[in-house]
């Protein structure tokens, strides 16, 4: 979700009464170094925000959105090895990418609903029209069915509205589609954010806190001991101070949550546990040795959890990278919750 990286820039140009071009990547080949949808903006002065190909091409760039800013027309730029500024420009990775540049308009209703989506965490898919008819023009579908812009013609709005869909469902990365020829649109799926809850106020669960301010997620702590509330509560996490299940009805827990059960507390684990998988959350892991998986799982057998969400857990919980300290175990954790979110078929225990 890469508009994020662009907006608190926009607001402040906006406000300054200072006009904004936009890059954001189309297609990526090869080495590039970043995927599609990421967004790089500049305004009419020095000022810039975000990154296109992670500092290769951004100078160049700079130029083409300075002439959106001043009023140019949208258009499509390429860099790459076959292209004869390739040297020019840096992209030395030796990748390719094609990327749109246009103004920033912040009376567009799209761009203002859309807004409102990400703050209210609603999910949604920005479509924008790469054919020369429309180029530019965009339409955002939201998953609840409400439409807003338009791309051109209501028979291909139509068609965009069931693509956008089926990339929600499957929660597809940003990417070109073609409605038919001559006519591309560019999807992009506003998911929600991850999140992370961690069970237990453990000094593993801070170092956990650190990590997702620093990798862009949401973490919540639940804890239910007073003492170790107080401890999570000086830190710079959410602390709920309640058994996991209170807290879990609390939460918005669905498939892009995950749950890292941390406590290394019998019976504090297994309720946990058994609430994790309850809720449907997309991933459940725990803490502990090989006795320990033995015996949680063994509890929650005796409570009557079926045996294809006990088999769900991921325990020893983390990538095996011979973590000793919190904070290297917090790193293997949080490597293992990004992987299962960005390829969930490669989830499984570790070690």
């Amino acid at each position: 979700m890469s508009v994020t990286e662009i907006r608190g820039f926009v607001r402040e140009c906006v406000s300054a009464g200072e006009p904004v071009g936009v890059a954001v990547l189309l297609r990526a080949w090869r080495s590039a170094p970043r995927a599609p949808g990421a967004r790089f903006a500049a305004g009419s002065g020095t000022a810039t925000a975000g990154s296109i190909s992670a500092g290769c091409v951004e100078a160049d760039l700079r130029e083409h959105l300075r002439a959106m800013a001043g009023g140019a027309v949208p258009g499509i730029v390429r860099y790459g090895i076959r292209d004869a500024d390739a040297a020019a420009v840096g992209l030395s990775c030796g990748g390719e990418i094609e990327v749109l540049v246009h103004a920033h308009d912040p009376a567009d209703q799209v761009w203002r609903r859309l807004e409102d989506a990400l703050d209210s965490g609603h999910e949604g898919v920005l479509a924008t029209a790469l054919y020369e008819s429309a180029l530019g023009r965009r339409m955002l579908i939201m998953a609840t069915g409400e439409t807003v812009g338009s791309l051109d013609v209501p028979g291909r709005d139509e068609a965009v509205v069931a693509a956008a869909k089926r990339a929600l469902s499957e929660e597809s990365a940003a990417g070109v589609i073609c409605l038919e020829p001559g006519h591309e649109v560019f999807l992009e799926p506003m998911l929600r954010p991850h999140q992370l809850v961690v069970v237990g106020a453990t000094p593993l669960a801070l170092a956990l806190a650190e990590l997702a301010a620093q990798l862009g997620f949401r973490l919540t702590i639940v804890e239910p001991r007073e003492a170790l509330a107080a401890l999570a509560r000086e830190s710079a996490a959410t602390t709920i101070q309640a058994t996991p299940e209170e807290a879990f009805a609390q939460l918005t827990l669905d498939r892009r949550s995950a749950v890292a059960v941390v406590a290394h507390d019998e019976r504090l684990d297994v309720s946990a546990l058994k609430a994790a998988l309850d809720s449907g959350v997309g991933y459940v892991g725990l803490l502990g040795g090989r006795r320990t998986q033995r015996l949680r799982r063994e509890s929650l057998q005796e409570l009557g959890v079926a045996a294809d969400l006990i088999d769900r857990i991921q325990g020893p919980i983390g990538l095996d990278i011979g973590a000793e300290s919190p904070a290297e175990i917090a790193l293997s954790i949080a490597a293992q919750v990004i992987r299962h979110w960005r390829m969930p078929k490669s989830t499984g225990s570790e070690r």
